[in-house]
């Protein structure tokens, strides 16, 4: 059992790091530029501070003047960013698109807007700044293009974040005139990427898309094919991010070429080239940056005879970052990165002391044998890439969460059983790639590299197929952005020492905590919500696990949160009832948020499907299924039968809308009736008999429905969903009449907020609701 390491020193350059990354942050983010006084405030409180300093404690008065410095620069740097952005996008606004050469920056993405990715805009040979640019083809990287457009500054809503990342606002080219790789170096080495990445197909297979992640940093097909979400539900999204542990191994393959160099800074000078270039082939992303100048420092520091200190290597090189390039400390990527690694470097000994003692050892012998010294060893590897994998994932959670809505639980574990397979799956997928065009090697380093692929993809779902693998949470932006400094500075000042049995009581305690969360969706009862998304429709059907989502909302409706806020973090279906944008609108958001299974539709519909649902479809890899009147959609408990429309349809019309008789065995029957209206409900309802739930059909419109309806239907409580105040004077009044004047209980998510019903009648029809004042009132 090894012994509790020494608190350890932080270095100064990072803690001046960590200041300057949070200033510069929250300037980019507010957007602000000091004048001639704010600037000479800022100088005299820090006089002030510097003096006080002086009288408390003399000897760090120096120090503090360098750090008061170094902060001082960092903040010249952001608001010297601050100016050029107005100035940039000043001169945009001004200038015709077509002026424009447009260099992209960054892979290319398909979203819902078409190909989108980031360029450097220049104007007769001077770059103007960076844009979020948009077309309708996919561009590769470092190419050059021109072409007629529009340019849009960013709206209010997203215009800090914009600052933040250096993004001037959105280029879109309606036309393309020409394009042509660009010149330089860089675009040198993009040129290299593409004709490997043309060489080795990675849209091949899903193994060939996993290896194309790892040895050139390309995620296109990872995206398209849906495993991103698999990778990131899984917690090892940093297994197919290039960062330090890839150019760890990078460094290893190519150790024998170096050591040929018998002087160490030749072989450090060899590494590095080798490990620079793999960074810029990969596209450059900060995180790999961090990681390549983080490992020069530490080889400069072994050839000049000083012992390597990777805070002050990642403090040094994080504050030059911030003022060369202030938006990095934005990046996520990079943000990640840096706080992993000094977690690991910070509380790594503490966390592999704690885990020693807590995972239960073979008691050493004197004799013992090569079985006995191999398993102490396995399990002394476990313990430390166990440790590593806990830290990091307590370190990015909050920030992780932050920016995803989601935490992956299955991360620790699933990266411990990946970790020995990380340097065999890296080394064959860049021998693959760089031997696609070599007959007999390229067909055996292919062979290496997808089967080391599909047996990572086999442990990434079989982690995120595991109930509760990923936890939806809602954490405000500043507090993912800060939450961990707070607690490591606990960590640090406590140091604490516990007793072996104090520990084990402790992981007692979490395993029993994660097992009562695991087990909470098995008891949450059967129920029907009609979701508040604004004017449209969104009704979560759940039993146990299990659920189903008829329609998805508005765009901007909040479907995402509004399912994470109750614990959803997939859904056996999605039924769109037709394609109106206030029914679908909301798909789009469960990307990367939240798992489907499939995506139900009416006769006909599935092949039609309008832009936006195909490439929402897509992006989740939800296959789509027709069902036609008489089909049921079983989950759990529901049993959905589609009742309308009769025939194929293509979904465009409220008269296609596909309604469905929701009925589950503990008694509840509901008729969903999505957008239609009494004259398709005339058709069907003869035959339904009573329901006990009636979802109005168009949101309660004053064709939604008539007496006949409402006697053949008698439900007990009708249901519109709308927003409030909507243009369209939805719910009608004359509709709210005659169900009230029916008898039944009318309730409208404008007014009351998201209505819910539970699936057991055996006492009547139980109800609650978002806003229950509204009841009373």
């Amino acid at each position: 059992m090894c012994e509790w390491p020494e608190r350890p020193q932080v270095p100064w350059a990072f803690v001046v790091f960590l200041a300057a990354a949070g200033c510069v942050a929250l300037q980019l983010r507010a957007g602000w530029v000091p004048g001639p006084g704010q600037a000479a405030l800022l100088a005299a409180a820090c006089a002030a501070a510097l003096a006080a300093v002086r009288r408390i404690r003399p000897a760090l008065v120096g120090r503090a003047a360098v750090a008061a410095a170094a902060v001082g620069l960092a903040l010249v740097s952001g608001s010297l960013e601050l100016a050029s952005q107005a100035r940039g996008r000043a001169l945009l606004e001004g200038t015709p698109v077509s002026r424009l050469s447009l260099t992209t920056v960054s892979d290319a993405v398909e979203g819902t807007y078409g190909w989108s990715s980031e360029a450097e805009a220049s104007l007769g040979g001077v770059t103007v700044g960076t844009v979020r640019f948009r077309s309708d083809v996919p561009l590769g990287l470092r190419e050059t293009v021109e072409g007629v457009g529009t340019f849009s500054a960013p709206g209010e809503e997203y215009a800090a974040e914009m600052r933040g990342r250096g993004l001037l606002g959105t280029v879109r080219l309606s036309t393309i005139r020409g394009r042509a790789p660009a010149p330089g170096p860089l675009g040198a080495f993009a040129r290299v990427r593409a004709s490997l990445l043309e060489g080795f197909r990675p849209d091949a297979s899903e193994a060939h898309a996993v290896a194309a992640a790892l040895a050139l940093g390309w995620r296109g097909a990872l995206r398209s094919t849906g495993i991103a979400d698999t990778v990131s539900a899984a917690g090892v999204s940093h297994l197919v991010a290039v960062s330090g542990a890839h150019l760890s191994v990078v460094a290893a393959l190519f150790g024998g070429v170096a050591s040929r160099a018998r002087p160490l800074w030749a072989r450090t000078a060899v590494t590095g080239v080798v490990t620079g270039c793999f960074v810029l082939l990969c596209a450059v992303p900060a995180s790999a940056l961090r990681a390549w100048a983080m490992a020069l420092a530490s080889s400069a520091s072994q050839v000049a005879g000083r012992r390597a200190s990777p805070l002050a290597a990642l403090g040094c090189f994080g504050w030059l970052l911030c003022c060369l390039d202030p938006t990095a400390v934005s990046d996520l990527g990079f943000s990640l990165s840096c706080t992993c690694v000094a977690c690991l470097a910070l509380f790594g000994p503490w966390a592999r002391a704690a885990l020693d003692r807590v995972v239960p050892a073979p008691r050493p012998r004197p004799h013992a044998g090569a079985l006995a010294r191999a398993l102490s060893s396995a399990r002394s590897r476990c313990v430390s890439d166990l440790a590593a994998g806990l830290l990091c994932f307590a370190a990015s959670a909050p920030m992780a969460a932050s920016a995803f809505g989601t935490l992956s639980l299955a991360g620790p574990l699933c990266s411990m059983a990946a970790a020995p397979l990380f340097p065999v799956l890296l080394a064959s997928s860049l021998a693959a790639v760089a031997l696609a065009a070599v007959p007999v090697a390229g067909a055996v380093a292919d062979l290496a590299a997808t089967g080391a692929a599909s047996v990572l993809l086999g442990i990434c779902r079989a982690a995120a197929a595991f109930p509760w693998a990923v936890l939806p949470v809602e954490v405000p932006g500043a507090v993912g952005a800060v939450a961990s400094v707070p607690a490591a500075a606990a960590l640090l000042a406590l140091w604490p020492r516990p007793r072996t049995a104090a520990l084990r009581r402790g992981v007692a305690l979490v395993l029993a905590a994660a097992f009562v969360v695991g087990a909470l969706p098995w008891l949450e009862p059967p129920s029907l919500e009609v979701l508040d998304v604004g004017q449209g429709d969104a009704l979560l059907l759940r039993d146990g696990p299990r659920a189903v989502l008829v329609d998805c909302g508005p765009p901007g409706g909040g479907l995402a949160p509004s399912l994470r806020s109750r614990g959803v973090a997939s859904l056996d279906a999605v039924v769109l009832t037709h394609q109106h944008d206030d029914h679908y609108g909301g798909l789009g958001e469960l990307d990367g948020s939240v798992a489907v299974g499939s995506l139900v539709v009416a006769e006909g519909v599935g092949a039609s499907l309008c832009e936006g649902v195909a490439s929402a479809a897509d992006a989740l890899g939800a296959p789509v299924r027709d069902v036609s009147a008489g089909d049921a959609v079983q989950v759990g408990g529901w049993r959905l039968e589609a009742l309308w429309p009769e025939g194929p349809v293509d979904g465009t019309e409220n008269a296609h809308s596909l309604c469905l008789l929701a009925t589950h065995a503990r008694g509840l029957r509901a008729l969903l009736a999505g957008d239609a209206e009494r004259g398709e409900l005339s058709r069907f309802v003869p035959a339904v008999g009573p329901v006990d739930v009636l979802k109005l059909g168009h949101h309660g419109s004053e064709a939604s429905l008539d007496r006949a309806c409402l006697g053949a239907l008698r439900p007990s409580l009708c249901v519109a969903s709308a927003g409030a105040g909507n243009a369209y004077g939805h719910p009608d009044p004359v509709c709210v009449t005659l169900v009230e004047g029916s008898g039944s209980r009318f309730l409208c998510t404008a007014e009351h907020g998201p209505v819910r019903v539970f699936a057991d009648t055996s006492t009547g029809v139980r109800v609650s609701v978002g806003r229950p004042e509204a009841l009373a009132a």
